[in-house]
Order: C-alpha cells, then sequence, then structure tokens
C-alpha cells in the first residue's frame, strides 16, 4: 500500500478524519508531491463535492477565489461573511453573492444549498 503525502500542518486533521470512519479524498497518487497547481486542483474538488461555499476570509489571488470560481461553475451557492465584507475583500465576488451576517442567515443559506442539491437529484 502506498504512502500518501499529507501536509504536516493538516496531519491531526487527517488522523482524526481516518480514525472517525471519514475518507480523504486526493488526485494524486501515494507518494506523489503536491505541486503549487494541484491546490488549484484540491480547491475544484472542494467547490465539486460542497453543497455551498461560505468564503471566511480570502483574497483575489488565493485559493479561495478558485473555490469561488470553481463554485460558480458548478453553480453551487456562494456567500461570504460581514468580517470579510468589513476587511474589503470582496473583490472577488460579485453582487448576486449573499453576505452572511447572522446565524438566521446562515441557517437559511444552508437550508438553500441543501435544497438545490436535492432538487437537483431528483430531477436526475
Amino acid at each position: 500500500s502506498g504512502h500518501l503525502q499529507v501536509l504536516k500542518n493538516n496531519k491531526a486533521l487527517y488522523n482524526m478524519i481516518i480514525l472517525n470512519g471519514g475518507v480523504v479524498v486526493s488526485e494524486l497518487p501515494p507518494n506523489a508531491r503536491a505541486e503549487k497547481h494541484a491546490f488549484i486542483d484540491r480547491n475544484r474538488v472542494i467547490a465539486a463535492l460542497s453543497e455551498g461555499v461560505i468564503v471566511i476570509e480570502g483574497g483575489q489571488k488565493g485559493g479561495t477565489s478558485h473555490t469561488v470560481k470553481f463554485a460558480n461553475a458548478y453553480s453551487r451557492p456562494v456567500a461570504y461573511t460581514s468580517s470579510l465584507s468589513s476587511m474589503g475583500q470582496t473583490t472577488i465576488f460579485n453582487s448576486e453573492i449573499e453576505v452572511i451576517d447572522s446565524f438566521d442567515k446562515l441557517i437559511k443559506f444552508k437550508d438553500k444549498s441543501c435544497k438545490k442539491v436535492l432538487d437537483k437529484a431528483v430531477s436526475q
């Protein structure tokens, strides 16, 4: 069995996921070293597997912008927190993306995201 290369700062999270019966998804084969482009691929996978994306922090050139672009391409709902807005980091978003500034809005976003996924699954 091949050895999975896990980034040092993610090892505890990786172990917790595996020990609790979870699964780790990677497009890289065992023993492959992650190159810079692999992080963009990772963000594509995150967006594809997500019901929706809520951005906590990020900028125009970071991985967050890639995740947002992929989420939009996959018709996943995207929102950002009001703290991100106050930091002036919302330039990667269009005006249609909602701001999560309360617990109620978070619950509504989650419900809307789940409904969209379920509606799509039922229509197939």
